[in-house]
């Protein structure tokens, strides 16, 4: 049984699909846990979540994230689950260098299940290392790419701010 959203849901949105739910639950951002659930500890609710028809997993932002990403994805279609499910690292430009060898480790063939979700694009802005970063994961065999919007919300979510980024 799949998820779907509620009858008569009307988003506020237009100009492109909305094609899934998104889930967080693993996330586990360092910049707010005191400590880590181990990533075999997580298999149980990975599978469920998958189950459940999420496609869509937000996977982490930790140090090991990458590998351990690395893993669950071999697990996991090893055991024939993964189809189009995508699993999200959120990079922060401003602190992702060091991880990046974790991420050329990563197998070829399971790249495409990894989505780069990009925060902090602004900065460095003037020496466009967002543009440059996309690039390298684009020549390290990574195509799922997303940005994340919420910087644009950082004081409150008001009609002009949700104005202007629908408007692009």
């Amino acid at each position: 049984m799949y998820m779907s959203f509620p009858k008569g849901h009307i988003p506020r949105y237009s100009d492109f699909a909305l094609d899934g739910i998104l889930d967080e639950t693993l996330r586990e951002g360092s910049e707010r846990c005191l400590f880590s659930v181990s990533t075999p500890d997580k298999m149980p609710l990975i599978r469920s979540t998958l189950h459940a028809g999420i496609k869509d997993v937000v996977f982490g932002s930790g140090p090991d994230d990458p590998a351990d990403i690395a893993k669950v994805v071999k697990a996991l279609q090893g055991e024939g689950l993964l189809k189009d499910q995508k699993f999200a690292f959120i990079l922060l430009l401003n602190c992702f260098r060091p991880l990046m060898p974790q991420f050329a480790r990563i197998p070829a063939a399971l790249r495409r299940f990894v989505t780069i979700s990009f925060g902090m694009i602004t900065h460095d802005s003037e020496s466009q290392l967002f543009e440059r970063t996309v690039e390298e994961f684009r020549a390290l065999g990574y195509d799922n790419f997303r940005v994340s919007l919420l910087n644009n919300f950082d004081r409150n979510i008001d009609e002009k701010i949700y104005a202007s980024i629908t408007a692009h």
